[in-house]
């Protein structure tokens, strides 16, 4: 009785998948659906079929970057943290020290130090010396994998309005 309920539920949902099965023309088909073309053809996707922006990469205007307030390190009082468990927010404005890359990171110049004295730069904790992605659990002796870019988690001050309520 078993088997006979299992054969006909395989039945089913093969009856069921080839009638989902797509009716469009093969023409059709292949335009909007590129991955379905020959093996191992690669087909080039067009700028304005990519995002939700319904333009060319290049025609996209520029955003207006929100200034940072001007305070400079030390000058602040820290902020509470957005939510439990968020990065901090960077005391201080950071429009001088931009752009980080791997090779110029002026928030190490400050930051990479033992321990917390009071009235100086916080520390990188330890967790930013750990590789998550190839060696979990392990320190290095220098800051880890994608850790070197700062402002990917914590933010400067602004005074801009909250783009969404935040009832924390």
């Amino acid at each position: 009785m078993n088997r006979r309920i299992v054969l006909v539920a395989a039945i089913a949902v093969l009856v069921g998948m080839a009638g989902c099965a797509d009716k469009r023309p093969a023409s059709a088909a292949t335009e909007s659906t590129p991955a379905m073309s020959a093996p191992g053809a690669v087909t080039a996707i067009p700028d304005e079929k990519i995002g939700l922006a319904a333009a060319r990469l290049g025609e996209l205007p520029k955003l207006a970057m929100t200034p940072t307030l001007p305070a400079e390190p030390g000058e602040a009082p820290t902020q509470a943290p957005a939510y439990v468990g968020s990065p901090p927010v960077v005391p201080h404005g950071v429009d001088d020290f931009t752009p980080i890359t791997r090779d110029d990171n002026m928030c190490l110049v400050c930051h990479l130090i033992e321990e917390k004295i009071e009235g100086e730069a916080t520390p990188v904790p330890a967790t930013h010396f750990e590789d998550l992605r190839n060696a979990p659990g392990v320190q290095g002796d220098e800051v880890a994998g994608a850790r070197w870019a700062c402002l990917a988690c914590h933010v400067a001050p602004t005074d801009a309005s909250p783009l969404v309520r935040n009832d924390f």
